[in-house]
This record gives structure tokens, sequence and C-alpha cells, in this order.
């Protein structure tokens, strides 16, 4: 598996990822039942050059999981998804790791994981590589 760094040349491929994920998918990535022309809207609004947009590719070269550092002025927030059919082989961990050294590099100390409670997937990948969690509003 190959993990790194997305471009502003490869929005197409996040944006077919995103498209190919199934309801509840969408629902955990994104907090809310969204339809197609949401992700696209979504997908179009993306800054590459601000933000960091991290890809896990398969030796094919297949999409297998997004992961979107957000910086703002007071923290960097973490979204990740991962193609179902590729869940529970390290995916998650691999982009989250590279993140983690993509932050550094830029001089970020923290990060803030925002999931749904009954996100049990990153719930897990969270306690597996030793994050704090807190529960706001449930």
């Amino acid at each position: 598996m190959i993990v790194r760094r997305l471009c502003e040349g490869e929005r197409k491929h996040v944006l077919n990822f995103y498209l190919a994920l199934g309801e509840e998918d969408r629902r955990l990535r994104f907090f809310s039942p969204v339809g197609d022309s949401a992700i696209t809207r979504y997908v179009t609004t993306l800054n590459f050059n601000h933000d960091i947009v991290l890809g896990a590719f398969d030796g094919n070269a297949q999409l297998l999981g997004v992961l979107e550092l957000s910086r703002s002025a007071d923290e960097v927030e973490l979204a990740v998804a991962v193609g179902e059919n590729y869940r529970g082989r390290g995916v998650g961990q691999a982009l989250v790791e590279r993140a983690w050294a993509e932050m550094r590099s830029s001089g970020a100390h923290s990060v803030v994981l925002v999931t749904l409670s009954e996100n049990t997937s990153m719930r897990r990948l969270a306690d597996r590589l030793g994050m704090k969690t807190r529960f706001v509003d449930g």
C-alpha cells in the first residue's frame, strides 16, 4: 500500500471515492445523509494548497481511503474514510500515521478527530493509536 499526499489534479479521484461510499458510510463520514450533489459540492471546495489530503492506494493504483487534515487558527481536524472492502486491513491506520508525520513537519502539535459515537471503526482506530477520546453531546 502506498500512502501519499494528493494534489489538485486528483480531485476527480477523491470525488469518485466519496461517491462510491454507501449511504451509511456517507452518513458516518459527513455526519448526515448526503447525496451525490452535496458530495460534489463538498469536493469542489477542498483546498489542496491549504489543507492536506492523503490517499492510500493499492498496487493497482486503486484509491482505498482518503484522509483530510483541515487547518484552522486553533487546531487541525482530521477526517478519514476507508472503502468498505478495505477495512480491517490497516488502511485507516496507515493514513493516520502519515497524517501525523505531515502534521509534525508543519509544526502542528495536536489534532482533533470528530466522529459520531456509533462509528465504532473510527473509535477503535483512535483507541489503537492511543488517541484520547471524549464525548460531547452524547
